[in-house]
This record gives C-alpha cells, structure tokens and sequence, in this order.
C-alpha cells in the first residue's frame, strides 16, 4: 500500500493537488479527515494529549466518505502520550486508511489535511514509509486568501497570525526538501500546467503515470469536497490562476506584506522546487 499526505498552508492550493492526484486509477482520497489536527494536541516537546472525540469524529468520516461501519483494527486508547505512544495511535488512524483503500480496490490512499504540516513528526513516525507532499503558494496571494476564509469560518484571527501560519508551513515545506519521502511543489507551477505537474509528481511518487486521467479531477472534488466546505467551490471548476502578488498586495497590510516578501522565504522555496 502506498500512503500519501498533502500538507501546506491552508488555501495554498492543498484541494487542487488533491484531487489531481486523486484522479489517477490507484489513489483512493478522502474528505480531510481532520483527526491529527483536531484530536492529537501537542502538549510539550515530547508530549502528546490524543483526545477521546477521535473515536467519534472516525464513524463521522467514514459516512462522509461512504463507507459503512468499518471497524478499526484495534480500540484507540486517549490521553497523554509519548510521541511514541502517539504516534501508535495515530497509525490506528493511517490502518484505516489502509483498509479503505483496500476495500475500494485501490493500492494507495492520499489524506489531505493542510494543517497536517504541523505534525510531520508524528505521522511520520506512525507510517515511516508515508510520502509527504507539501505545497507553497506565493505569500500575499495566500495569506490575503486565506484572511478571506477565516472570516467565513467565524475565525476571528489578526493578520499578523495569518502571516504566521504562513511562515510556519514554508518552514516545514523547505526544512522538507531533500528528505527522500518530502516533495515540495509550488501552487503557481500547479496552475500554469496542471497536467504536466501532476504526471512529474505521479512519477516521482511511484505510479505510471498512464493511470492519471487529467478530466476527471472536478469528479475527484465532487466527491470530497463536503456539503458546507463552500470556499473550495472553485475546485469543481476550470483551474485557471487566482490573485496574483500585485492584486493581493492591496488588500494585505503593508508592514505584513512588506515582512513577508523581506522574508525570501518563497524564494528560496522556488529556488529548492526547481
């Protein structure tokens, strides 16, 4: 079985990359499943909470996906753990995954969850032999996009901590890249040719890249893309380019904007993707 994460700053373009490579023949994905993100809470450096919720946010997740009652290959035990003993639960997590797959007659499974990038650690440790494909969109077109989001998410946070999260997922993607099982892609190559990123990245994950049908991706989205997750309509669309760097310059602050592109940190993920 072959595991996949796509991980990135939220609305960097983690949904596009999903559903092209879901529309190749052997990759099952699913709705974000949210379960590290959610229910796997670092508490100290080496420290992990895995909350009891999980146990009901899985039969959640699998009716989103649908499947029926698919039992877990052993019960989850909650509470404060190593990483080790975090990262044992978490692969009763990434099993299921395994077992969906299995079931729908695929031989690999892609988990898209953006925030995942902050838990590189431990699901690598829960599934050594995962591919994790991190995705980078230039910053002032994604931090201005994703402020939008926040606020039909009711989150209210600063544009300073938008920023953040930004600078913290192109951290994770260049700290990334060299790492045999971490691929670094960037939005803006995605978009300008979709087809050939894909086939480029299919192969370096391993699959013949025959088996990816570039028409189906908005079926691909359809049916992960849930019922209240508007704000990815355009995933069912033509993929055509958004707001560019000068468009979202005027609607980012300019201390923030200035801060970010100073940073060089797209840069120098350009310079590394390439």
């Amino acid at each position: 079985m072959q595991r996949i994460l796509v991980v990135g700053c939220p609305r960097s373009g983690t949904t596009l990359l999903q559903t092209l490579l879901g529309a190749h023949e052997d990759i099952l994905t699913f709705t974000e499943s949210h379960f590290f993100d959610h229910y796997f809470s670092r508490r100290y450096r080496f420290l992990y909470g895995v909350h009891p919720a999980l146990s009901k946010r899985i039969p959640e997740f699998l009716r989103e996906n649908g499947f029926g009652d698919v039992p877990l290959r052993r019960p989850l035990d909650p509470g404060i753990k190593t990483l080790r003993g975090a990262a044992n639960e978490a692969a009763i997590c990434t099993a299921l995954f395994d077992d969906l797959a299995a079931a729908a007659g695929k031989t690999a499974w892609l988990e898209k969850t953006p925030w995942n990038f902050r838990y590189i650690s431990l699901l690598s440790r829960a599934v050594p032999d995962a591919k994790v494909v991190h995705i980078v969109r230039p910053p002032l077109a994604n931090v201005a996009s994703l402020k939008k989001a926040s606020e039909a998410w009711n989150w209210d946070v600063e544009w300073r901590d938008i920023a953040a999260v930004w600078v913290q997922a192109a951290y994770a993607a260049i700290a990334a890249a060299g790492h045999p099982n971490q691929i670094l892609v960037l939005y803006e190559d995605l978009v300008r040719d979709p087809d050939a990123v894909t086939r480029r990245l299919l192969r370096r994950l391993g699959f013949d890249e025959r088996g990816f049908d570039a028409a189906g991706y908005a079926a691909v989205a359809n049916r992960v893309i849930t019922a209240g997750e508007y704000w990815k309509a355009r995933n069912r669309e033509e993929i055509r380019p958004t707001a560019s760097e000068e468009e979202a310059a005027a609607l980012v602050p300019p201390d923030i904007g200035v801060a970010l592109v100073a940073s060089r940190l797209y840069d120098k993920a350009r310079r590394l993707a390439a």
